[in-house]
């Protein structure tokens, strides 16, 4: 193909090519836009209450265009495969025709809305040009009624209130109070902020499809806006950055105050390598983490308190004493014992391995329950040449014992010179977990044949999780939702 070069030529100077200043003018323009995108954002989380439980910013544009959505004037296109798949309701589907309108019109700028749950209510919002841009769209959802407190209000579909003011455009739940709501979202943003919590904001603007930052654990609300504001760096947060990596779906997860400075997990230490090797290639899921006696357990009490019944606290009120000893690591991993593993989550249909690093008084306290246990129940387990208890369980042999200064149960004999790739994710890790599963297809018949594969890490406050389709072709996006 022939190339067209255009020169302009000074009498004084050299000539320079065409291509050279457009490329400086296309990137001057590039800068441009992400400067006002970015101002945009940050003018956004200025109308947002600091001390809200959940605040999300997320790229609207870019998702939809992952799932192959596309915006035009009329609306929001939804490829017909994907449409079947989400199952819209109204709601939704009026919800995409607006933001599509929106974003095609120059309206809005859908890479900014945020998701904020505050004072029990979810809120979306999103800057808007103007508020007369907004009433003039054609969008067959939007229905406008009276003023309220100084908004324009409607609804849009049967169950979202919509409040507008000349620069911002709410959703919530259908209420007649909405816009009395919105006012009083904005008059907890106008004592502080989240765009004012310096570290959070850059957090949520960091460029992401989304962007989260949950409030953990509020330090305290103060009476004074200097003191409130010191409390709410004080508080810690949880921060949450997902993004597409190409074939994979990441998301970075860290602890922090809000001052920005990081907060490390208590009673957390580096996995020992050593336990991986007892682990079988075969595994296609295991997890391991490095405890020490600091690691706090309460939350598995509240969980008991909250959903379990009586045995279920009982068991947690035994097991809790044992798991607070755990000096070192804890690993459990599995495998499929058959093709019925997946579809079948019957004990005698997976290979397992459990370790947990005790002391030798614990253990022996642990090994006297499980005898008692046995005997009560008839069952009458032998000792092995190497000490190991061999218990019939599940049709099989369970195999129990002190594995090198490690109470460990599995459904194999114990070998520590077992190979796997398990070393390049736990190496050097506080926390780490794989998931492979070779085709989705095993746990339906009617699911794809690509597999799934999930892989985390956690250490010191920092953890991120991966996810990948191998085999699959396309968005990741969209063939996660394919799977519903």
């Amino acid at each position: 193909m022939s190339r067209i070069v255009v020169y302009f030529v000074n009498t004084n100077e050299k000539p320079y090519k065409m291509k050279l200043h457009q490329f400086s003018l296309i990137t001057f323009l590039l800068a441009l836009m992400a400067l006002s995108s970015c101002s945009k954002r940050s003018e956004l989380l200025d109308t947002i209450p600091a001390d809200s439980n959940v605040v999300a910013l997320a790229d609207v544009r870019k998702i939809c265009s992952e799932l192959g959505i596309t915006f035009s004037p009329t609306g929001a296109a939804i490829p017909g495969e994907l449409k079947s798949k989400l199952g819209l309701n109204d709601d939704s589907n009026g919800l995409l025709d607006l933001l599509g309108r929106l974003d095609a019109s120059g309206t809005a700028d859908v890479s900014a809305v945020a998701m904020v749950y505050y004072d029990d209510q979810m809120v979306m919002t999103l800057p808007v040009e103007s508020l007369d841009r907004l009433k003039a769209l054609d969008c067959p959802w939007l229905q406008w009624g009276d003023d309220s407190e100084g908004f324009a209000t409607g609804t849009l579909g049967k169950d979202l209130s919509v409040v507008a003011s000349d620069s911002q455009l709410w959703l919530l739940d259908v209420s007649p109070k909405a816009a009395s709501k919105v006012k009083s979202l904005l008059k907890a943003a106008d004592k502080q902020a989240v765009g004012g919590i310096d570290a959070i904001a850059r957090s949520l603007t960091a460029g992401k499809l989304v962007n989260m930052a949950v409030l953990m654990e509020n330090a305290g609300e103060k009476d004074g806006e200097e003191e409130n504001h010191d409390a709410l760096l004080a508080s810690t947060w949880s921060l949450i950055g997902i993004n597409v990596d190409g074939k994979r779906l990441v998301a970075d997860v860290s602890m922090v105050k809000g001052t920005g400075e990081d907060i490390a997990v208590e009673g957390m230490q580096p996995v020992n390598p050593a336990v991986l090797s007892y682990v079988p290639s075969s595994c296609s899921m295991a997890f391991a983490a490095g405890l020490t006696p600091r690691f706090n357990w309460d939350f598995l009490k509240l969980l008991a308190t909250v959903g379990g019944d009586f045995q279920t606290r009982a068991a947690i009120d035994v097991a809790v004493p044992f798991l607070s000893s755990i000096d070192g690591t804890v690993l459990a991993a599995a495998a499929p014992a058959n093709d019925e593993a997946f579809s079948d989550p019957d004990p005698s249909n997976w290979n397992f391995i459990i370790m947990a690093h005790l002391s030798q008084e614990k253990i022996d306290q642990l090994l006297g329950m499980v005898r008692t246990m046995m005997f009560t129940s008839g069952v009458s387990p032998r000792i092995d040449k190497d000490g190991i208890m061999v218990v019939p369980q599940y049709g099989m042999n369970l195999y129990m014992g002190n594995v090198d200064g490690y109470f460990a149960v599995a459904t194999f004999p114990f070998d520590n010179n077992r190979d796997n790739s398990l070393a390049p994710v736990f190496g050097g890790k506080e926390a780490a977990a794989v998931f492979s599963l070779p085709s989705v297809s095993l746990l339906s018949p009617s699911a794809p044949s690509w597999g799934l594969d999930v892989k985390a890490q956690f250490d010191g406050s920092k953890g991120q999780v991966e996810l990948s389709l191998p085999g699959s072709e396309g968005s990741v996006l969209v063939n996660l939702l394919s799977l519903l």
